[in-house]
């Protein structure tokens, strides 16, 4: 369908996630006192590096594709771990290290001996659906109530983005595409959910890291001498 102009969503994606690293770089440098935040941060920025190498005009694409990837695995990753961090929940480094690994070495693999958009799209989509897994739980056993709704909307989100994996998956399979910048319906989609998504990630983080901050200025009003 040539009525879905693939480049000019994106750009606003592209658009979307650069001022979305802006304001958590600008937030972690107001809100020193937690820890995930820069971490969190930082994810996104890698984000941003995979998203221009994801979209860039340079031919082959195959070897950007891959790199491209690969950095939004570590983005997810890392997001984790800041969400770990910033939920005093320790996450052991050498595994996440070991699953952008194995993501990695499949992806090569498939570059090297069978460079089918479809199935390196699909092995994303599950590594993905992983990690968004990962950090809904990290979220969800957390003991803090600090932050209780916006905890609940990120993880809301993440399940969300882990229905549309799945959908991915599903379409990919009965509908394959023969590369990312196919001009039809399910990859506009696909692109449309990453620009909300983006939004509504950042948005979430915000709030909560607001909502924590809110909670302990309460609790030290609360004991504070002064305020009895």
């Amino acid at each position: 369908m040539a009525s879905f102009d693939i480049k000019t969503i994106m750009t606003m994606v592209l658009i979307a996630v650069a001022l979305e690293v802006m304001m958590l770089i600008l937030l972690a440098f107001l809100v020193k006192s937690y820890r995930g935040v820069k971490t969190f941060a930082a994810a996104r920025l890698i984000a941003l590096i995979s998203y221009s190498l994801l979209f860039s005009p340079i031919r082959p694409l195959a070897l950007l594709e891959g790199i491209g990837s690969c950095l939004l695995i570590l983005s997810s990753s890392v997001m984790c771990s800041s969400l770990g961090k910033f939920t005093h929940q320790k996450i052991k480094f050498k595994y996440l290290l070991f699953y952008n690994f194995t993501f990695a070495f499949i992806q090569a693999l498939l570059i090297l001996f069978a460079n089918i958009y479809v199935w390196k799209a699909i092995t994303h989509c599950l590594f993905q659906i992983g990690l968004m897994g990962l950090a809904a739980y990290l979220l969800m056993r957390t003991p803090d109530r600090g932050f209780v709704e916006s905890r609940r909307f990120l993880v809301g989100i993440f399940w969300g983005m882990q229905m549309v994996f799945i959908l991915r998956i599903i379409g990919l399979i009965r509908h394959p595409s023969p590369e990312f910048f196919a001009p039809n319906l399910p990859s506009a989609l696909s692109l449309i959910v990453v620009f909300i998504y983006t939004f509504l990630v950042a948005d979430g983080f915000i709030m909560m890291v607001c909502q924590r901050l809110y909670d302990d200025l309460r609790l030290t009003a609360d004991t504070d001498e002064l305020t009895q």
